[in-house]
């Protein structure tokens, strides 16, 4: 599940937070009302990224309600998103923080494509340390034509679809975004040597050396004078 969608669940279960009157009536009102703006404290640091503050919030309230089926729902489901960013590198996070409105681009290249996914993440980030690298795998990948049109997406999403329409499957590395290209290798048929007749006919005449001794008799040769 997305983030978006994990966060939208999470902000519709606060509207049911402390609805069972089993658990309502174990707390006075003051109590309901700390617990509750804990709650959605929690739910607005999910939505701002902030994982680490939620799922200390969350414990919080599992210490409070360690019955509360939404409490429960929200620790889980704030644990699952942390396990999800830690085994994320840091290239990916980086392009996934980053949504274009308007990408289109008509018969550029795949590297093309590449430097203007790096222009963008410096442009957000205002540090080109903090952009990506790119390696391409394969000596005519990055000059593959690539043409698309897409909204509101994120630039790992333009990467992963300029890396299909090329070929390219790319693999999120320590150091580099590192491109593979997944075409099979056109093997290149031989060019014949230029000097394939000529060595030929030298053997051959080196195989037939009664040809080199032919010559024409006196009487058939017009360029004689005649006796």
């Amino acid at each position: 599940m997305s983030r978006l969608l994990k966060t939208i669940s999470i902000a519709l279960a606060a509207s049911a937070f402390a609805a069972s009157p089993a658990i309502a009536q174990q707390y006075s009102k003051e109590q309901l009302a700390a617990q509750r703006k804990l709650y959605l404290q929690a739910v607005e640091e999910v939505k701002t990224g902030q994982l680490a503050a939620a799922e200390t919030k969350a414990r919080q309230l599992i210490r409070l309600r360690p019955r509360d089926p939404y409490v429960r729902r929200l620790l889980t489901q704030v644990q699952t998103m942390r396990r999800e960013i830690q085994s994320k590198s840091q290239w990916q996070l980086a392009l996934e923080r980053v949504v274009v409105p308007l990408i289109e681009v008509d018969d550029a290249t795949l590297d093309e494509v590449l430097e203007y996914i790096r222009s963008k993440a410096v442009e957000a980030t205002g540090n080109a340390a903090a952009a990506p690298s790119f390696v391409v795998r394969g000596s005519s990948a990055g000059d593959r034509p690539v043409s698309l049109k897409l909204r509101s997406v994120p630039l790992s999403e333009v990467l992963r679809y300029a890396g299909e329409i090329a070929g390219v499957r790319f693999t999120y590395e320590r150091y580099a975004i590192v491109g593979h290209d997944t075409r099979p290798a056109v093997a290149k048929k031989p060019e014949p040597k230029a000097t394939d007749g000529p060595r030929e006919l030298e053997a051959a005449s080196d195989t037939h050396p009664a040809v080199l001794s032919f010559r024409v008799p006196d009487e058939l040769d017009p360029f004689l004078p005649r006796r």
